[in-house]
Parts: structure tokens; C-alpha cells; sequence
């Protein structure tokens, strides 16, 4: 909770500040039990919400696989021009097609 005349910070502030997206200001916000009641967030609260653990215990690289080859043939039957594709990095990003 705040004290009287903390400075509270709006989720565009903490997101300009630190480079997290709002979805995960305000999901992370509403996980620790903090009000999302358009007020904005303490230090304390932003510094909780920046150093949460992204949860990833539903994470599954085999699923991902079998998802990425699905939408890929989608967008191939739907004659739809992109398609997921692996980056340099070794990550995957949409490639959209001419």
C-alpha cells in the first residue's frame, strides 16, 4: 500500500522506464495483489513487479513445434503470404510473404 504522498507511477512510465510491455506490468501487477485502479504503482511495487519470475512451468518446446507446423500448413492451404520461420538467432518470427 502507499504511503501518504508516495509517488505512484503509471504502467506507461514503468514501461517507458524499464522496457517491459504493458501486458506484463499489468498481469505481474495483478498476480502480486497490487490494486490496478488506474493510481499507478510505488517504487516498491514496480521494483516487485520488474523482478517477478516469468513463470514458465507451461512451457513446452515439443508443443511450440507441433503449433509452428500447424499454423504453417494453415497458411499454406489458406493460401495466406507469411509464414513462421527461424531467425539467425534461432528464434521464430512471422515472415510475411509478397
Amino acid at each position: 500500500m502507499a504511503r501518504e504522498n508516495e509517488k505512484l507511477y503509471s504502467t506507461a512510465e514503468i514501461m517507458m522506464a524499464t522496457g517491459v510491455g504493458r501486458g506484463t506490468v499489468t498481469s505481474r501487477a495483478m498476480r502480486l495483489g497490487y490494486k490496478r485502479d488506474g493510481r499507478g504503482y510505488t517504487v516498491d511495487q514496480v521494483l516487485a513487479i520488474i523482478t517477478a519470475p516469468l513463470e514458465s512451468h507451461r512451457k513446452s518446446e515439443a508443443a511450440a513445434m507441433e503449433l509452428r507446423e500447424k499454423l504453417n500448413e494453415r497458411l499454406e492451404e489458406e493460401n495466406i503470404p507469411m509464414a513462421i520461420v527461424g531467425n539467425k538467432k534461432g528464434e521464430f518470427e512471422l515472415e510475411y510473404r509478397k
